[in-house]
């Protein structure tokens, strides 16, 4: 088996230009059979490229290019992970090194996981490379003999040739004294970008990162860090080093375990049961809906429904966890929102006030939040006013345990601007000229452009590039680096809350305001088995709670907004007018185009107004005003399907009508319905071509 075991990605900022998901695609094409990431200090990328790999067949190997204190000094070691139990050592290795005031880990405490894990020496920086470099070769000995006594047969020695001459000098060394002390050797290639060409942005974003400024005239010193096939691996080391290497590399079997689920248990009074708590505290909330009055019965059997739903499928915590810090939020007279996306569907989040929307009255589906059909985490998004969101936060930090809460990584992108600036600044260009240049490039949301498709449609762009002998220099490196991810931050939302401490799960990192985050960014949090919440920060409340304290201020009376009326004309004539700057969701220009046609009169037109305002319903506006001002006939589909699409004159735009439309038409359980919708939602071609058979069969079936 050929693969590579010191590939760094772009999440080794500034040290490297690799995607990965172009990195696995050159690999497929080059008949790589595995690889090993080695970023520096950090896992971010881990589950993206176990993903990726297996995707193409290619073994994922788990690495990285760990810091480790010697005697006061810190020195690189490349760690591997041979099994599971030792990628879970690389994570624990990974949080020490991150949450470390120096950012390292002492050799003391490697010395800890050496059962699991092959430790390395093998990068230019490393201490006996630098020893032998210095050619102190009693001392590079020394330090061979300790780490084969401390890792034992763990431990090896590795060489790279960049086609560097002082490199080659420095290998025949390191081969000979690591014979002479019995450590075994292996090769590599330190892959930190897949194009020759792209030597010159690593450089450049290294000098960005140091405040250097190169010359006009510089050349890197090697082009040869790109993913090397396995001919051109067998040119440069001899047969007995690449034998070692590829035993390794079969050696490696870690795994990423995605089957665990980690879920925090909700602290029930009395060491009660979790499932009985939760129904005791829906059956108050319903009573307390109906203000004692008899309640329907279709209420009833959703509710049991609901709960029987949630405790089969493991959530009766998880619905107690936010029940509690959503009653925390309400106590210290917090603004929560009344509920939004899917969990509105819920009657059991709208009993216990999670959600303020009754469900039932609104034809909202159970199934589009919890479907017992597609096992996936349940996703309450709830809005807090924005000034006060981190009380509701820290609440939960300090209930379950600072190790058991984290919030989640995002990464900035360069982007051509910022590229071109910090790039330009590294050769000595004027700050004035590149802020004229990159004013040039549109950044905006609707209009975003790269650097590469400037240079091909302006005139104007390209000639000042080509006027500047420097700037035609950079210009192919800023549109390589422009893609890549810059520095890290928080997510604006996202929590993540686990029963075994963090450290133990995934990889950590402290983010820019020393907040505890996951180096898993949220579309892999759910993949190991954690639990995320989101708690959005909402300027809109924070708003509406200064307009409430200024009406108790000024004319003392206390605004309910729970008991607000939903038929108010006054409301109804100012939404009309499209008079809605700073309303929620109907600020927008094209929202208030639509407003002005539509003029809505009740609640469920501001519903409709709202999803029609997405893509997809969109191309619907002019049909669905049609039909609504009487311009045209409303038709249905199917006369069957007029209960569900009269409210909306026979057009679908809900993701709830999509729904029921599959279970009239096809017979399909809810459950289905939902696997349907969210392969129409989130535009799943393929997941909606593997059941277009049984839909047609369905509708067959049913005549």
């Amino acid at each position: 088996m050929f693969g590579h075991l010191q590939v760094l990605s772009a999440y080794s900022f500034q040290n490297s230009t690799i995607l990965i998901k172009d990195l696995i695609q050159d690999a497929n094409a080059k008949h790589i059979e595995a690889l090993a990431l080695t970023d520096k200090n950090n896992m971010f990328g881990a589950l993206e490229f176990s993903q990726e790999c297996l995707k193409y067949g290619i073994k994922p190997i788990f690495g990285m290019e760990a810091s480790v204190m010697i005697e006061g000094e810190i020195y690189p070691f490349i760690l591997l992970a041979k099994d599971d139990i030792g990628y879970f050592d690389l994570v624990k290795v990974c949080c020490d090194i991150n949450l470390h005031e120096d950012k390292c880990i002492d050799l003391k405490s490697l010395a800890l996981y050496k059962g699991h894990m092959y430790i390395i020496s093998g990068s230019a920086q490393g201490i006996v490379e630098r020893l032998v470099a210095k050619e102190m070769e009693e001392e590079a000995v020394k330090y061979l003999k300790s780490f084969k006594d401390i890792f034992q047969d763990n431990y090896y020695v590795m060489i790279q040739n960049h086609h560097i001459k002082l490199q080659q000098a420095l290998n025949e060394r390191i081969i000979s004294l690591a014979k002479y002390c019995r450590v075994k050797i292996l090769c590599s290639n330190e892959v930190i970008y897949l194009k020759k060409a792209d030597a010159l942005a690593v450089d450049l974003m290294q000098a960005a990162n140091q405040g250097l400024t190169l010359e006009s005239k510089y050349v890197p010193i090697t082009e040869e860090k790109y993913l090397k096939t396995e001919d051109e691996m067998k040119m440069l080391f001899d047969a007995e080093i690449l034998a070692e290497t590829r035993e390794v590399v079969q050696n490696c079997k870690a795994t990423i375990p995605l089957q665990d689920k980690h879920l925090p248990s909700f602290p029930v009074p009395h060491h009660g049961e979790a499932s009985e708590y939760l129904k005791g505290l829906c059956q108050m909330g319903l009573k307390k809906r109906f203000q004692n009055q008899k309640i329907p019965s279709q209420y009833v059997k959703r509710l049991q429904y609901e709960l029987k739903i949630i405790h089969q499928m493991g959530f009766d915590d998880y619905f107690l966890i936010v029940w509690d810090y959503v009653r925390f939020a309400k106590v210290n007279k917090i603004q929560v929102g009344a509920g939004r996306g899917s969990a509105a569907g819920s009657l059991v989040a709208y009993v216990l006030g999670i959600t303020n929307v009754d469900p039932i009255k609104y034809d909202l589906l159970f199934e589009r939040f919890l479907n017992p059909e597609r096992v996936s985490m349940p996703d309450i998004d709830i809005d807090f006013q924005d000034d006060r969101r981190d009380e509701v936060v820290h609440y939960v930090v300090e209930k379950y345990g600072q190790d058991h809460v984290a919030q989640i990584v995002t990464f900035n992108t360069y982007g051509p601007r910022v590229a071109i600036k910090d790039m330009g600044k590294v050769m000595g260009i004027p700050l004035a000229r590149l802020e004229i240049i990159a004013k040039m490039i549109p950044t905006g949301p609707k209009n975003k452009k790269t650097i590469t498709t400037m240079y091909k449609t302006s005139a104007q762009f390209q000639s000042m590039i080509n006027q500047d002998p420097l700037l035609k220099k950079i210009i192919g490196a800023t549109s390589v680096i422009e893609h890549l991810p810059r520095n890290i931050s928080t997510h604006a939302a996202g929590v993540i809350l686990s029963k075994q401490p963090l450290r133990e799960v995934i990889p950590l990192v402290l983010g820019p305001t020393a907040t505890l985050m996951s180096q898993y960014s949220k579309d892999y949090i759910e993949e190991v088995g954690l639990l995320k919440m989101d708690f959005l920060g909402l300027k809109n409340l924070t708003m509406i709670d200064y307009i409430c304290k200024d009406i108790k201020r000024d004319i003392n009376e206390t605004v309910f907004l729970n008991q607000l009326p939903l038929n108010d004309q006054k409301t109804y004539e100012l939404i009309a007018r499209a008079d809605t700057f700073g309303v929620f969701q109907l600020e927008s220009q094209g929202m208030r185009n639509l407003l002005r046609k539509m003029k809505p009169y009740c609640f469920d037109d501001i519903v409709a107004a709202i999803a029609l305002f997405r893509p997809g319903p969109m191309e619907n506006i002019p049909l669905y005003l049609k039909r609504r001002g009487l311009q045209e006939k409303v038709v249905y589909p199917l006369p069957e399907l007029e209960p569900i699409l009269k409210s909306t004159y026979g057009v679908m735009i809900y993701q709830e009508q999509i729904m029921q439309v599959a279970q009239k038409m096809a017979g399909f359980s809810l459950g289905k319905a939902d696997i349907l919708r969210k392969a129409v939602s989130k535009k799943e071609t393929g997941l909606m071509q593997s059941m277009k058979e049984e839909f047609i069969a369905g509708c067959i079936d049913k005549g």
